[in-house]
């Protein structure tokens, strides 16, 4: 079916419904970034598959809003349909909201499946609808009614993070949160976001690809904690270690059947983390008060054996990555490797590692003008060849027992260009000039984004995406809140959380890249009542030595350059076979030689 037919189904059930539009967020029961192929409606209907994007459908037009990292991908792959794209944060692309509003006639009808839109949504877009005395009609699931061959629920079970791996137990968690809302003086707290459940039980599960999570709902009381989950997927030994930390396992569907009981109480939740349909299930008389889940600012502070063991899978994982640069470098025909290759030999060099359960998101290798889509994939359809000339970019990370791992290297293929070398140098600098922040308490990654950006900015260059985002703790490569990004945000850095550092150029039809370490804050020093911070190295990588123009360099980023070098040599090089050991050893040796030469 293609997808101007897939159109012509929905509008006409939207006729049938009596609605204006449909709008298809990218969005699962637990309004999770990844999710299951059961709840990939929008990637179903408009034919893109990147993981963020909106859709709205009209009677006489279709539209598809993403960001940045997906302007290219997106043109390619609704080209032959009737989708239109809508640029976000692009001059001359109004917001989803701002259209919609705009295009729909008085007193008009807005249909949208409620179980995949959070309260938050809900309340937000009702709001934006009223100028035009406009109805958000929520019960109406019409693209997953036409979607005939739409995959079944997901049915992983799930296993238990040890406290090794950790750091806290289930028991000093639920005790925290408890403390928590009895400050707060809230009887009960109720979570939706598959990575706050998972950590705050110590569970791991398999139901979205890449993100080791369960579908289900938690709800917190003072004297009990309630876990809803498909019960299949719990064994017998894991209900029963739930229970001895005073976990109760319910049936996913139960969920409703527990809010009924808060008739009366004080719950704590967010909006932006629960769907509307669970939300609706809220007694009237229960006093809902919105705010951030308390899980999510603990899960975002890594504790002591989190960091020890994040350290040890980026060395694991860099481990991994090093062996394929080395692998690409020793090719005896480069022309008979394609990018879908690389991932494959990459997914290989990882299943040697111990604890590696899988890949953090599906690896990028895009060569040549392919890395200009910031998040293109090979498949076994769409992939390119690698030559003798020009970058590679792998973007790639794995899911450990020890940890999630985000890494991204730009790779020389053979001979370069003038410009890609500039570039790649000023992309060092600004990496460089972040990673080597000391930072006031106090400061967001909004502060700090454009340190990143400052070297590019002076060759009038800029890049479509944040700097850097956070990493979980065998959950999700992207975790909030603390990002950087030239958008605001009210969050600050602190000790403990765990952050990427990847600036970039991306030249449509030339090249993209890519430089991204992931650090860890932690406290620089102390005067009077000021508390400074820094940005603790976890990736063990070496650059590409290649690529960089020693003349752009300052003393200060060859210095860094070379320190960086000698951890990544001395963390590697045991665990390396000879060949390889005496690679790195020449890749790593210092910068500082050449440029006195």
């Amino acid at each position: 079916m293609t997808t101007n037919e897939k159109l012509a189904l929905l509008r006409h059930r939207m006729q049938e419904e009596n609605l204006d539009a449909y709008y298809v967020p990218t969005s699962d029961p637990h309004m999770s970034e990844y999710i299951a192929p059961c709840y990939q409606s929008r990637a179903w209907l408009s034919g893109f598959s990147g993981s963020a994007g909106a859709v709205l459908v009209f009677p006489d037009e279709a539209k598809l809003w993403t960001d940045g990292r997906y302007f290219i991908q997106a043109a390619a792959q609704i080209k032959d349909s009737e989708f239109e794209l809508m640029k976000q944060a692009t001059p001359g692309y109004p917001p989803l909201l701002q259209y919609l509003v705009e295009k729909l006639p008085q007193g008009a009808r807005v249909g949208v499946n409620g179980a995949i839109l959070s309260q938050q949504e809900v309340e937000s877009i009702s709001a934006r609808l009223e100028s035009k005395q406009a109805a958000l009609i929520l019960n109406k699931p019409l693209v997953e009614e036409i979607w005939a061959d739409r995959p079944s629920a997901p049915q992983a079970p799930i296993f238990l993070l040890a406290e090794e791996f950790s750091g806290r137990a289930t028991e000093a968690k639920l005790s925290g949160l408890r403390e928590s809302q009895a400050r707060d003086g809230a009887d009960a707290a109720l979570f939706g976001r598959l990575d706050d459940i998972a950590w705050l039980f110590n569970i791991r599960g398999g139901d979205v690809a890449n993100t080791p999570v369960a579908l289900a709902y938690a709800l917190v009381t003072g004297e009990e904690a309630f876990l809803f989950i498909d019960e299949a997927k719990v064994s017998d030994e894991i209900r029963s270690s739930l229970a001895a930390a005073g976990v109760s396992v319910r049936a996913y569907e139960a969920v409703g059947e527990a809010l009924a009981a808060l008739s009366g109480k004080i719950l704590n939740l967010d909006k932006r983390a629960l769907n509307s349909a669970v939300y609706a299930g809220i007694p009237s008389d229960c006093e809902v008060r919105d705010e951030r889940d308390w899980t999510t600012w603990q899960k975002a502070i890594k504790n002591e054996t989190e960091i020890y063991n994040q350290r040890e899978a980026y060395r694991k994982d860099g481990l991994a990555v090093t062996r394929l640069i080395y692998w690409l470098k020793h090719l005896p025909d480069v022309s008979a490797v394609d990018e879908l290759d690389v991932s494959d030999k990459l997914y290989a060099l990882h299943l040697d590692l111990e604890h590696f359960i899988e890949p953090s998101f599906t690896t990028i290798a895009a060569y040549g003008p392919n890395a200009a889509m910031m998040h293109y994939a090979p498949t076994r359809e769409n992939k390119a060849a690698l030559a003798a000339a020009g970058f590679l970019l792998v973007d790639s990370g794995g899911q450990y027992l020890e940890g999630t791992t985000d890494t991204t290297r730009t790779i020389a293929m053979g001979p370069l260009t003038a410009d890609e070398i500039r570039d790649y140098t000023l992309t060092l600098k600004g990496h460089i000039a972040l990673a080597s922040a000391i930072f006031l308490h106090g400061a967001t990654g909004h502060y700090l984004d454009a340190l990143a950006r400052q070297p590019l900015w002076k060759h009038h260059s800029d890049y479509k995406s944040g700097t850097g985002h956070g990493v979980g703790y065998l959950l999700g490569v992207h975790e909030g809140p603390q990002n950087i990004s030239s958008r605001p945000i009210d969050t600050m850095l602190v000790p403990g959380m765990v952050v990427t550092n990847e600036p970039g150029v991306y030249k449509e039809g030339l090249y993209g890249i890519r430089i991204e370490n992931v650090y860890v804050v932690e406290l620089d020093g102390e005067v009077d009542s000021d508390r400074f911070y820094r940005f603790s190295n976890f990736t063990r990588v070496p650059l590409e030595r290649e690529a960089i123009d020693v003349r752009l360099l300052t003393d200060d980023e060859i210095a860094w350059i070379d320190a960086f070098h000698a951890e990544t040599l001395a963390g590697l090089k045991n665990d390396l076979t000879a060949d390889e050991a005496s690679w790195l050893e020449a890749v790593c040796r210092p910068l500082s030689r050449e440029a006195l030469s």
